[in-house]
C-alpha cells in the first residue's frame, strides 16, 4: 500500500514600490523611444552613448515627469542631442523634411544606416551583428583583448620628450586598410606599396616626458580577414641624427602591459561600408513613424548623410558631453563611491526591463511561441518591477518574462548568489495518474519512511500542484521542460528541518 506524506517550510511575502499610471505613461514612452534611437538612429551621437547607463538615468528622469507636456519636453532634452532629427508631438501633424537632412554640398558625404542580424549586445560575442554603414564600426573588447598583442617594453629613459619615427609592415588580404592610432598619441605620415598585399606605414610622435618605458601594440578591429605584422621599427631624431632603437621580438598581450608604460596603439580597420552584413540599402528619405503612447507620436530618419568627421545635421558637442556625463553621474553608488548595481534598486530594476523589452522586441525571432506579445510583456513586467523590492523578487520577475517567451534556451539567474542555505529533498519526483509521486529516494536514510510510487499530498499544507504551477512560471521552455523543471524545484527552499 502506497504512503502518503506532507512536508513543511516557511515562506514571507514582501510589498514595494507604489508607482501612477502617469509614471507607467512615461516609461512606457521612453523604453519604446529608447529602443528606436539605439538601434535605428544612426547618429555618431548616439553611437556614442553607454546606453546601460542612459536606461538608468531616462528611468529616473520618467519617474518625476508630472504630465504629457513635461514628458515631450524631457524626452527631448534627453534624445535631441544624440538624435537631432528625431520629432516628437502630441499632434497628428508630424512632417517628414528632406532639407533638413541634407547638406548644402554633399561631396564627401556618404549614406549612413544601420544593418542587423539579430542584435550585438554590449559584454558578448555571438554570432549576432549590429553595424553602421560606411561608418567604421569597432568589434567587442573580448576579441580587442584575444587579437591585440604588443612589443615587449623597451627602456627609452634617454629619450624622453625627443621625436620618434615608427615604421610597421603590415601585410592583409584586405584591400585599402583603415588605420586609426589611438588616442591620437601617434601621427600618420604615409603608407606605400611594398607589394600587392604589403604596405609600410610611417607614423611620428614624440616620447612621453614622465616615463621611461615604451611599448607599440597592434589591433586588429575586424572579425574576418587577415593581418600579418612582418616587422616593426623605431627611429629617433635627436639633434638632427636618426638612431635606431633596437625592440624585443617578444610580444605580449595588450592587457598585460602595466598602466607607467607608453603605449602608442595603432588600430588596424576594414574600409568604411566594407563590411554589409546583407544587400538591402537604406536610402536617404526613409524614416519611421510610430505611436509612443496614446497621443503622443514620433518620427525620425532611418539614413542620414555622413562624411569622414560626422554625421548630418551637426550637433552641439557640449550637449552631448554634458548627457553622457550626467547619465555617468546618475547610476547608483555606495558610501565609498563605487557603483552600486543592485535589484532591490527601483531605477536599476526599471532599466533592466527597458534594455530587455527593446533587445527582445527588435531582435527576439520566436513571437509567435510566446504566450504573450512584446507590448503585453512591457505592460506586466512594468507593473510586477514596481512591486519588487528585493534582488530575489526582481530574478522572479525576470524568469517571468523568460516563462513567457516558452523558450528552453532562456535562463535567468542571479550573478554572484552565494546562499548556501538553499537546498532541496534528496527525492525525485514525476506525475502519474493525476498524482506527484516519488519517482526515486536518493538517501538512504529516508528509505525506511518513503519509497518510490508514494504519493505526495501536501507541502506546507499546500496542494503540491499549486505549488508546481508557481514554480513554473520561473522556467522557460514547452510545456513537458517547464514541468521536468518545476518538479525538481519542487522542495526547494532555505535549508533547515522538515518533517514526513
Amino acid at each position: 500500500m502506497k504512503s502518503l506524506f506532507t512536508l513543511c517550510f516557511v515562506l514571507v511575502s514582501i510589498t514595494g514600490f507604489t508607482q501612477t499610471s502617469q509614471q507607467i505613461r512615461n516609461l512606457t514612452a521612453f523604453s519604446k523611444l529608447y529602443g528606436y534611437v539605439q538601434y535605428f538612429h544612426p547618429s555618431d551621437e548616439a553611437s556614442r552613448i553607454e546606453w546601460q547607463g542612459f536606461a538608468i538615468y531616462g528611468s529616473q528622469k520618467m519617474l518625476q515627469v508630472k504630465d504629457d507636456q513635461e514628458l515631450i519636453t524631457t524626452l527631448n532634452e534627453l534624445f535631441l542631442p544624440v538624435a537631432p532629427t528625431l520629432k516628437l508631438s502630441s499632434k497628428a501633424d508630424l512632417k517628414f523634411d528632406l532639407s533638413e537632412i541634407t547638406p548644402q554640398n554633399l561631396t564627401g558625404y556618404k549614406s549612413i544606416y544601420w544593418q542587423h542580424v539579430g542584435l550585438k549586445l554590449p559584454y558578448f560575442d555571438t554570432n549576432y551583428n549590429s553595424i553602421r554603414i560606411n561608418r567604421i564600426n569597432p568589434i567587442t573588447q573580448k576579441k580587442i583583448t584575444e587579437n591585440a598583442f604588443a612589443l615587449a617594453p623597451v627602456n627609452v629613459a634617454t629619450y624622453k620628450g625627443k621625436k620618434f619615427i615608427l615604421n610597421i609592415h603590415a601585410e592583409s588580404d584586405i584591400k585599402n586598410l583603415v588605420l586609426k592610432p589611438y588616442l591620437d598619441k601617434l601621427v600618420f605620415i604615409k603608407a606605400s606599396a611594398v607589394s600587392n598585399k604589403e604596405k609600410e606605414y610611417f607614423f611620428e610622435g614624440v616620447f612621453d616626458p614622465q616615463l621611461e618605458l615604451f611599448a607599440i601594440a597592434i589591433e586588429p578591429n575586424f572579425s574576418t580577414g587577415s593581418l600579418n605584422v612582418n616587422k616593426i621599427s623605431l627611429k629617433i631624431i635627436d639633434e638632427g641624427k636618426t638612431l635606431d632603437i633596437p625592440l624585443v621580438e617578444n610580444t605580449v598581450a595588450l592587457n598585460q602591459l602595466d598602466s607607467k608604460i607608453d603605449i602608442r596603439i595603432v588600430r588596424f580597420f576594414r574600409p568604411e561600408g566594407d563590411q554589409k552584413l546583407f544587400d538591402k540599402e537604406l536610402k536617404i528619405g526613409e524614416f519611421i513613424a510610430k505611436p509612443l503612447v496614446p497621443g503622443i507620436k514620433f518620427m525620425m530618419p532611418l539614413a542620414l548623410y555622413g562624411n569622414e568627421k560626422h554625421t548630418f545635421p551637426i550637433v552641439n558637442e557640449t550637449n552631448v558631453t554634458e548627457l553622457i556625463n550626467r547619465a555617468y553621474a546618475s547610476w547608483p553608488k555606495d558610501e565609498q563611491g563605487e557603483f552600486k548595481i543592485r535589484g532591490a534598486d527601483i531605477t536599476i530594476r526599471l532599466a533592466d526591463v527597458v534594455i530587455l523589452y527593446n533587445a527582445l522586441k527588435h531582435s527576439y525571432p520566436y513571437w509567435d511561441d510566446a504566450t504573450i506579445n512584446a507590448d503585453e510583456l512591457w505592460n506586466k513586467s512594468i507593473l510586477r518591477v514596481f512591486s519588487d523590492k528585493t534582488d530575489l523578487d526582481f530574478l522572479k520577475t525576470l524568469k517571468w518574462i523568460a516563462n513567457s517567451l516558452n523558450d528552453g534556451h532562456m535562463f535567468v539567474d542571479l550573478h554572484g548568489d552565494t546562499d548556501k542555505d538553499i537546498a532541496t529533498l534528496p527525492m525525485l519526483f514525476d506525475i502519474a495518474e493525476g498524482k506527484v509521486v516519488i519517482k526515486k529516494v536518493l538517501d538512504s536514510g529516508l528509505v525506511q519512511k518513503v519509497k518510490a510510487g508514494d504519493e505526495l499530498t501536501k507541502i506546507n499544507q499546500k496542494n503540491p500542484f499549486d505549488i508546481l504551477r508557481s514554480t513554473d512560471s520561473l522556467f522557460s521552455g514547452s510545456k513537458q521542460w517547464k514541468q521536468a523543471k518545476s518538479l525538481i524545484a519542487l522542495t526547494k527552499g532555505k535549508r533547515t528541518k522538515f518533517c514526513i
